[in-house]
Order: structure tokens, then C-alpha cells, then sequence
């Protein structure tokens, strides 16, 4: 079961390893870019491929504070 981005890594585990997913369960998660705000999309493409860098960028953040 995933939740919005974790709905998403859920969908994709699927996809990749259907062996691995007996069933799936995901709740508001985007599963295509068409019809998304331009600054969500703006927002995902700039956190990039690189975790350790994304989460650092949210350092200072209301995001990080929170």
C-alpha cells in the first residue's frame, strides 16, 4: 500500500517486479505527468536522481522544519 509519492515507488515496484507484489493498493499518487501544475513538476524535476542531495537541499525548509 503507498501513499501519494510512496504510491508511486509502490506502482513502480509493481511494474518492475510484478513476482515480488501479491496485490496493490495506492492512494493519490500521479502516475503520469500530464495535467500536473507546472510547479509541481518544476518542483520533482529539480529534486533530481541524487537522494542524499535532494534531502539535503531541504535543509532550512518549512518542509524540514516540520
Amino acid at each position: 500500500m503507498g501513499y501519494s509519492l510512496g504510491g508511486a515507488t509502490a506502482l513502480r515496484l509493481a511494474i518492475d517486479h510484478p513476482d515480488v507484489v501479491d496485490r496493490l493498493v495506492i492512494v493519490s499518487a500521479a502516475f503520469a505527468f500530464s495535467n500536473w501544475h507546472d510547479y509541481n513538476f518544476d518542483g520533482m524535476r529539480g529534486i533530481g536522481a541524487d537522494p542524499v542531495a535532494a534531502a539535503e537541499s531541504l535543509v532550512g525548509t518549512p518542509v524540514h522544519e516540520t
